[in-house]
């Protein structure tokens, strides 16, 4: 699920500036699978310049999905 309104936005700004079809493909099917989950929740990290879309379960971070414009990179703990 998503944590707030101005995350739907700000993912959507993500995507768009995503230019390789494939990476924006993936992106979309990442992160609308994860928001459409009750049991992990996706928001927005503000990191300056850097897009970070963060994956949550219950308190627990758990990876975080970065898009650029020809790939995703993706931070584990």
């Amino acid at each position: 699920m998503l944590k707030g309104a101005e995350d739907s936005e700000r993912i959507a700004e993500f995507y768009e500036y995503i230019q390789d079809g494939g990476v924006r493909e993936a992106f979309a099917l990442l992160v609308g699978t994860f928001t459409c989950l009750k049991s992990v929740s996706c928001r927005t990290a503000k990191q300056g310049k850097v897009r970070s879309v963060s994956v949550s379960q219950g308190d627990a971070w758990c990876f975080s999905i970065m898009p650029s414009r020809k790939r995703l990179l993706f931070h584990w703990r």
